[in-house]
């Protein structure tokens, strides 16, 4: 009854964590009530029951029209694009991997120009990495409905006056993506095939459908969307862009609402890990538990003691970084302990990453951030696997469990997972990470800046692997209560 109630007012209370109200239900509701200062986002879940609901009967709509328009006028893939759009809305971390096709295809069409649509949040990185010019990053806003519909016809209309040639759609089976390329009438569009998906059908208006190869990883997949443009497979660099130093100011802020770390001083440490041990909400299965957290900063702290400790994070998790917090703030070594979760924008993000000897994170954004500043990493992998979605470059180590149940998310559930036991967390012991942080320690380089490396590796042996190379088999960690390192 209390839930219904809270359904029916739309006032806060003690279930509305459990009560799953519509999408611009919520929104509404955060308005009214000042939760997020009014910057209440889509839900995604509201996203994806508008694809599907609305999404099916357009593409059927659009599949006709496009096979009548084919025999009428035939169409073909031009010989020298003048323009390509990629398009990657989910995913800070997807993006990163999307990055090697986009180098790719400006190393083969030197004179094309190149625009990329994705949501707001991302466009930032996209600008730092250089590889698409400022007026060609076309972003989408998620602040509220009306806000996303009135971008995307906005990007629309900016991409009609572009005469884009060639749309290359990175979603794995997203209708909205599909139907926006075709709608700009490109001469091409290439795009991931659905057949053989269940329930993830989006039309057949594809000028070429590529079959997704599941066994692959996900940056190694998305470059092969590039085979119709005559980019063959052997031609991939698993290289990324090095961002741009950061601002030389940002070592005398103090930390606080700009999300930067203390300057070094007598009472502050010089040199610096960061955590990142939760996930957004869209999948809080890859959260890593609270205890753990606290166990592992306990542990380091005694270990290292020229090293401090930053937890980074979203919004979201700030009263679960405070639960954190609680016991080392009682003790001596609070000052080495700084907590810049909520606080962080993406370019104070990446300067606190570039100051990290070692950024422990599970499998979300931050973690293929961190390839782009070259920073040691060691990733902890639940319910993906690192053998499709680990970081690109050297740098990585990554730590998962070998259950029969993962990897349990992945593109043909649409990355939807009901697991409310994340075992495959819970697993990964604190002294596994703080023994993988101290061998990245032991072997990290403080020249982050150099050339990326060129293959998707974890461990220093294989530096030398040929270009071409597939990725080796991921080698998960024994199910027991002390999980060991991944083989990669």
């Amino acid at each position: 009854m209390r839930a219904r109630a809270c359904r029916r007012t739309l006032v806060p209370c003690a279930t509305d964590h459990d009560v799953r109200l519509p999408g611009p239900v919520r929104q509404r509701s955060a308005r009214r009530h000042g939760v997020g200062k009014g910057k209440a986002l889509v839900e995604i879940g509201y996203l994806r029951s508008l694809d599907r609901c609305c999404g099916v009967p357009l593409c059927a709509l659009l599949t006709m029209v496009h096979r009548v328009c084919r025999l009428c006028v035939p169409w073909r893939l031009p010989e020298s694009p003048r323009a390509f759009l990629f398009i990657k809305l989910f995913g800070l971390g997807s993006m990163v991997l999307t990055l090697p096709c986009v180098a790719a295809v400006r190393r083969r069409f030197p004179e094309a120009a190149l625009f990329y649509l994705t949501f707001r949040d991302n466009g930032e990185l996209l600008e730092m990495t250089g590889l698409v010019p400022p007026e060609g990053i076309v972003t989408i806003r998620t602040d509220s409905c009306r806000a996303l519909l009135g971008s995307a016809v906005s990007a629309w209309r900016v991409l009609s006056r572009r005469r884009v040639d060639v749309v290359v759609d990175f979603e794995f089976f997203s209708r909205f993506t599909a139907l926006f390329g075709r709608m700009l009438r490109p001469r091409w569009l290439i795009g991931f095939s659905t057949r053989g998906a269940k329930g993830m059908w989006r039309g057949a208006f594809l000028d070429s459908p590529v079959c997704y190869n599941h066994m692959l990883h996900a940056s190694r997949a998305f470059f092969s969307l590039l085979r119709p443009l005559g980019v063959e497979p052997g031609e991939y660099r698993a290289d990324l862009p090095a961002l741009p130093a950061s601002d030389p100011d940002s070592r005398r802020k103090s930390p606080g609402p700009s999300g930067r770390l203390p300057p070094a001083g007598p009472d502050t440490s010089t040199r610096w890990i960061v955590v990142n041990p939760w996930s957004s909400r869209l999948l809080p299965q890859r959260d890593w538990p609270v205890e753990h957290v606290i166990r592992l900063i306990a542990r380091l702290l005694k270990e290292l003691p020229e090293h401090g400790f930053a937890l980074v994070g979203t919004g979201d998790q700030t009263s679960t970084a405070e639960a954190v917090l609680r016991p080392f703030r009682a003790a001596s070594g609070a000052p080495r302990v700084v907590n810049l979760v909520g606080r962080t924008s993406l370019g104070d993000l990446v300067a606190v990453l570039r100051r990290a000897d070692v950024l422990v994170t599970v499998d979300s954004g931050p973690a293929h951030l961190a390839s782009l500043t070259r920073t040691p990493t060691v990733v902890l992998f639940g319910p993906e696997t690192a053998q499709l979605y680990r970081p690109l470059g050297e740098q990585a180590t990554t730590l998962s469990l070998d259950l029969d149940c993962r990897p349990c998310v992945h593109a043909y559930n649409g990355k939807r997972c009901r697991c409310r036991d994340n075992l495959c967390m819970q697993g990964i012991d604190p002294e596994t990470v703080c023994d993988a942080v101290r061998e990245r320690l032991a072997t990290a380089t403080r020249d982050r800046c150099g050339p990326a490396p060129a293959v998707i590796c974890g461990q220093d042996r294989c530096r030398h692997a040929p270009p071409g190379a597939p990725a080796p088999p991921e080698t998960p960690l024994p199910s027991s209560p002390s999980p060991g390192r991944d083989g990669l």
